[in-house]
């Protein structure tokens, strides 16, 4: 799924007849948390039925019968199943043709374990019993899991109310007691019972076979997950995109009323995005579906979910207006949408086994998102953003020591919830490119859909062995010399954190090249990989290639390579294909940085000059090489109009303007120092460009133009201040600018009005992306009264706020990334609202995220103390929030730390002497407003969220 937050939900003990059994009291091992897999052939048969107050309503309950068959594969005295008592409470449990059989609930695990079964001559290997359960449930207001309702406005201003499903990963207990692991694999054959008069719409993953008087019957799925059955109750309608081209499966879209004509963009592209995924993988999906319903529903926190044949979205990931959306919210609506398609083969017909293996899932999809959307978004370039936008981003979070690999040791629910981060998403999608260079693109297309075509994976799970068994049997050795098996090479890969630095010299023509684990804290790691090296000189640069030249092995101290004797450079790792840094000897850099120097770079690529640009500022955040080396080979740039190039700089930029003190010579001196490189950048895409000529240019003049104006560039101000008047005389401007000229007209506005001005707009708008763009501007505005307001937005009851659920993230990031004065009030509102929070937002990693977003911010002593008071006030919650606060504590000491390590280096390169630099560069204000806007643009581009929000 796409941008996921995940909850952990905790449990009661309860007999069949409502008495709670005596709860389990000690803390659960690791394995305790999961299921023994000991049965098959799992046959589902539920029915749910739902009361005129719960569906039109306020009322929150339905209750339901669930019979669950299955066969036994081996002789066992107990059988466990999950259920959420929080959500369910059993009224009568059958288990063959015993009534009222014994069982307990573990209020930890949410596992159901049947007792006493030896009374009845235990459970046989090879027969199939039958569980019948009866039970009251409860449908979740307070947050978007399980079964949940929200409430939204019609198009006549009435409120309406949707009920709709988020099993993923470890929900669906919360609807039905079941089989809640992805290795359980079982077909559902769904009931519903509603008031027939009530004119709703269910979807299911299914075609209804059948409507009787509110009985609404729908036709079995295939064998699936337990996390991939969905349905939709609610009034919305659709729009067809006729049935996928050579296929007689129907595709349509599914919003509330009023929103039908931005569903166009889904409704025209999502078929052919469909067809590309089905040609590329050579497997029809009508083998196993007959349709494909996209619902958009209104405060969805997750952003979208594959449910097979279901797939749901929150509305701006699906919906798009032109006169309401920028080019950046098309693009998300479209990645988002390739990422929940390619979910049909990866996740859905084959699953990872265990979340530990989550990559699986999410790494292919984020993969496909970009390359397959590739082939029908051509002019996006879409291949070379996947580049600045997912290998970069995750690869500075794979940097830190406490990474995780991607396949990881994963079992309680928190852990499990950690999966569905950016390793997962971000570095599964990018080990996933590295493999099609390896191989090379044909010959990956015919290992991916041998994969997808094993008829032992089908309808089943997979592991990480079992894809690269399938890969290397594809490998032509002509073109690739693996230096093991597919699995010996990409063991590493997965199994260890972190990535390797490549360092490079240079000897009579001849590179060495040696390999060691690149961490920002230089701690020791003797971690090795089967390193890929992707090669390109001045001699090949006009057709550059990523097939591997050679090796670099988990055995080898080192590798040598000779240099082409006519080549005036080199570099490493073309096109940033291999997951991995380089760093080169002062030579090297000599014939790079000459190379860069001429009209043409040289021949050097965007994509290459986009990862050297991010190596060298990685390289000196690690203390490899000091900041003042980085600046004296940036100097192209002041020719370089490359939004590829420019990603990665702004990046570099964004992480020293943070550290350095406000009102000092220093933070002066780079300030103009980055104003002066990036003044062709904006000459070439200025803010008050009326038409971009490309998709990536109109990318570019958001990026120039948000640097420019938050760095106090006089013509952009200027210009942004009167397009805002422009904007409040009821003129329109550019959807792709009003996240610029919003912020920063807000950020220096004398107008009190502007604040309520915004809310009204926020109000009329009947796009989410519109709405999004408005609640990230008002953290802008530098009135501390005024934030403190913004914020109480984040924990009023739903029906008082303004906001929705699914906003919080966006609102406290517009507050804290805003201003100088946003961290603070940020800061102090958590401390001061910490019970509320915690109540509103349930989810652990709800309140983590919000406590390190803030910490990330911090660079003084005493914004350091508020926090510390905050993990020794309230460690007594949550000992998973307190881990997280002395990790944000840990990334907040550093900003201190890193000015004490750099200034000298950074003075001596501006010429400055270190007497007259004024402020105390131990304390003072924060410093990350100048930047505000690039910093939430950046994370739009890359996230697929919201940081944890990824592409589900």
């Amino acid at each position: 799924m796409y941008f996921k937050c995940l909850l952990l939900v905790v449990s009661y003990f309860l007999h069949v007849d409502s008495v709670p059994l005596k709860a389990i009291q000690d803390e659960p091992t690791s394995n305790s948390y999961r299921l023994t897999k000991n049965v098959g052939e799992i046959k589902y048969t539920l029915t749910l039925t739902f009361p005129e107050e719960t569906l039109t309503g306020t009322g929150d309950s339905f209750s339901g019968t669930v019979s669950i068959s299955f066969k036994v594969t081996e002789d066992i005295q107990e059988l466990n199943l999950h259920v959420n008592t929080d959500y369910i409470e059993i009224t009568s449990l059958k288990f063959q043709n015993y009534l009222n059989f014994a069982y307990t609930v573990d209020d930890t695990t949410n596992i159901l374990s049947l007792l006493d079964l030896d009374e009845i001559g235990g459970i046989k290997k090879g027969y199939t019993y039958t569980l019948i359960i009866e039970y009251s449930g409860k449908v979740s207001t307070s947050d978007a899991y399980g079964i949940y309702k929200r409430s939204f406005k019609n198009a006549s201003n009435q409120t309406e109310y949707v009920i709709a499903t988020q099993f993923e990963p470890y929900h669906a207990r919360r609807a039905f007691p079941c089989f809640d692991e992805p290795s359980f694999k079982g077909t559902f054959d769904v009931t519903f019972n509603i008031p027939s008069d009530l004119n709703l719409n269910i979807l299911m993953n299914t075609q209804v076979s059948s409507t009787e008087n509110g009985v609404i019957k729908f036709e079995p799925t295939p064998e699936m997950s337990s996390y991939l059955l969905a349905f939709v109750i609610s009034s919305f309608t659709s729009t067809s995109g006729g049935n996928i081209e050579g296929s007689n499966i129907p595709y349509n879209v599914w919003s509330r009323s009023g929103t039908e004509s931005h569903r166009t963009y889904a409704v025209e592209k999502g078929p052919d995005i469909f067809k590309k995924l089905i040609d590329y993988m050579d497997y029809q999906y009508s083998n196993d579906m007959t349709k494909m319903d996209q619902v958009a529903i209104p405060d969805f926190s997750a952003g979208a979910m594959e449910n097979w044949g279901l797939i749901i979205y929150s509305e701006r990931a699906l919906l798009w207006n032109s006169e309401q959306s920028s080019l950046q919210d098309k693009q998300r609506v479209a990645t988002t949408i390739a990422h929940e398609l390619a979910h049909q083969w990866f996740g859905n017909l084959i699953t990872c086994d265990w979340w530990s293996v989550t990559f699986l899932n999410e790494g292919f999809a984020t993969y496909f998102e970009y390359f397959i959307l590739n082939e029908v978004e051509t002019a996006w370039e879409l291949d070379k953003q996947f580049v600045v936008s997912i290998i970069q981003p995750v690869m500075e979070l794979d940097s830190w020591e406490y990474s995780k690999a991607l396949q990881s040791e994963t079992n309680t629910q928190s852990e499990i919830s950690d999966k569905f981060g950016q390793i997962s998403y971000y570095k599964g999608g990018s080990i996933i490119r590295m493999v099609s260079h390896i191989m090379g693109l044909s010959d990956f297309k015919s290992g991916i859909q041998s994969y997808v075509n094993s008829e032992g994976l089908q309808h089943s799970t997979a592991i990480p062995s079992q894809l690269w068994t399938i890969l290397g049997e594809k490998v032509d050795t002509s073109y690739s010399q693996l230096p093991g098996t597919f699995s010996e090479v990409m063991q590493n890969w997965i199994e260890k954190p972190g990535y390797p630095l490549l360092t490079v010299t240079l000897s009579n023509n001849e590179l060495t090249v040696k390999q060691q684990n690149f961490h920002y804290d230089n701690s020791s790691n003797d971690a090795k990989w089967n390193v890929p090296i992707f090669l390109v000189d001045s001699t090949t640069s006009s057709n550059p290639s990523t097939q591997p030249n050679t090796w670099l092995k988990t055995s080898d101290t080192d590798v040598k390579i000779i240099l082409a004797e006519n080549a005036d450079w080199v570099l490493l790792n073309t096109d940033q294909a291999g997951y991995y840094r380089v760093s080169y000897d002062d030579d090297l850099w000599t014939k790079i940085t000459n190379a860069l120097t001429k009209d043409d770079f040289g021949g050097i690529s965007a994509l290459s000059r986009s990862g050297l640009v991010d190596d060298l500022f990685n390289l000196a955040r690690a203390k490899k090489i000091p900041y003042s080396t980085v600046f004296s080979r940036l100097d192209f740039l002041k020719k370089d109009v490359s939004y590829y190039s420019w990603v990665p700089a702004f990046k570099g930029f964004n992480y020293i303007n943070q550290k350095v003190e406000d009102g000092t010579d220093l933070k002066e001196a780079l300030k103009n120092h980055i104003l002066s490189l990036l003044d062709a950048l904006y000459k070439d895409s200025p803010l008050s460009l009326s038409e971009a000529n490309s998709h990536i240019k109109a990318f570019t003049k958001v990026l120039a133009s948000s640097w420019a104006c938050g760095l106090g560039h006089e013509g952009c101000l200027q210009e942004a201040n009167s397009l805002f008047k422009e904007y409040k005389n009821n003129q329109v401007i550019d959807q792709d600018i009003r996240s610029v000229v919003f912020c920063n007209a807000l950020r220096y506005s004398k107008d009190s009005t502007d604040y309520d001005f915004m809310w009204t707009a926020y109000n009329n708008a009947n796009s989410a992306n519109e709405q999004s763009t408005i609640l990230t501007a008002l953290g802008c505005i530098t009135d501390k009264s005024i934030l403190k307001d913004y914020l109480q937005e984040t924990i009023k009851n739903t029906d008082e706020s303004r906001i929705q659920y699914q906003d919080v993230f966006t609102v406290f990031s517009a507050v804290y990334s805003g201003s100088l004065i946003g961290v603070d009030v940020a800061l102090d509102f958590f401390r001061d609202n910490y019970d509320a929070i915690v109540e509103k937002y349930t989810p652990v990693n709800y309140q983590s995220k919000l406590l390190k977003g803030i910490a990330e911010k911090l660079t003084t002593q005493e914004q350091i103390n508020k926090l510390n008071n905050i993990i020794s006030t309230h460690s007594i919650y949550s000992e998973e929030l307190k881990d997280a606060a002395q990790e944000a504590l840990t990334s907040a000491n550093s900003n201190l730390q890193w000015i004490k390590e750099h200034e000298t280096d950074l003075l001596n390169y501006y010429g400055i002497n270190d007497d007259d630099d004024g402020g105390d560069n131990n304390g003072g204000k924060p410093n990350n407003a100048v930047i505000s806007t690039i910093n939430k643009f950046i994370l739009l581009l890359t996230s697929s969220i919201l940081t944890l929000q990824y592409v589900i």
